[in-house]
């Protein structure tokens, strides 16, 4: 039998158990978690992609609207889901007043819906050859003046052979080049000239009145104030921007002719 102090001695022999040893990880593990973020990254790229196909505009053809109207060539674009955008306006001697003349992408390219097509639009012609407005009637004249896109906005009247209303003279002259939105003057026949019947000691002026121009017509009297007093002797409307002349006269020394024009006092003189 061992001793007690032996047994003790065996005993506090025995090895002390050390550190748990670690193992190292398996590489498999490492493998498969960078597969799992790869993959990851991967689906999240896909559905970002696939968001932004899903919202991005899709592309479209640039359609032919040369020589379309306007209003017409918006709709074509739109129908594109393109946006019409007039750039600049351009005089044409071909393509008429409010016509595309042409596009910007050119037709037929293609491009991203949403897109800005740039239109360049007519105005008509720059110039127009002055046509010969004699011997017609002063309305048919204004409205020739308007198809070419000239403005009949001032009329000067006289006495003449020709029928009343009829144009016996314009400015500029036929047939020379005039730029589109030139002001034309027409001369117009206030038929042929009466005859007046001179009275001894009467005195006779012819007054010539100007209007100004407007929208409205405006309406004129002349008033004679000789010997027989304050007389009417003329009242008319007449249009705006035309010019005329009256012959008026009294009796007396001292004759004096006042022209009105809406009520207002705008010529006063006496007659020589």
């Amino acid at each position: 039998m061992r001793r007690p102090d032996e047994e003790f001695a065996f005993i506090a022999r025995r090895p002390r158990p050390g550190p748990p040893v670690k193992m190292p990880p398996s590489p498999v593990w490492g493998l498969l978690a960078w597969l799992v973020v790869v993959a990851a990254l991967v689906g999240v790229i896909y559905l970002g992609f696939v968001a932004w196909e899903q919202s991005a505009p899709g592309e479209a053809t640039v359609p032919n609207v040369v020589g379309v109207q306007l209003d017409a060539a918006r709709t074509m674009l739109a129908n594109k889901q393109l946006i019409a955008e007039v750039g600049a306006y351009r005089s044409s001697d071909t393509v008429p007043k409010d016509y595309v003349i042409r596009t910007d992408p050119n037709p037929g390219k293609v491009v991203k819906q949403g897109r800005a097509v740039r239109l360049v639009v007519s105005t008509g012609r720059g110039y127009v050859t002055m046509p010969d407005l004699r011997e017609m009637p002063a309305e048919k004249a204004s409205a020739i003046c308007d198809e070419e896109g000239l403005r009949a906005t001032r009329r000067t009247y006289k006495f003449d052979s020709a029928p009343q209303g009829y144009v016996i003279g314009q400015s500029p002259e036929a047939k020379t080049h005039v730029r589109v939105g030139t002001e034309v003057v027409l001369m117009v026949s206030r038929g042929p000239e009466p005859e007046v019947r001179l009275e001894p000691g009467h005195k006779y002026a012819d007054v010539t009145i100007s209007l100004p121009s407007g929208a409205e017509r405006r309406h004129v009297e002349i008033v004679v104030v000789d010997d027989n007093g304050s007389n009417v002797v003329y009242s008319a409307w007449r249009d705006p921007g035309s010019s005329f002349a009256e012959r008026v006269g009294g009796e007396g020394q001292d004759v004096e002719v006042r022209v009105y024009v809406d009520g207002d006092l705008t010529k006063q003189m006496t007659l020589p």
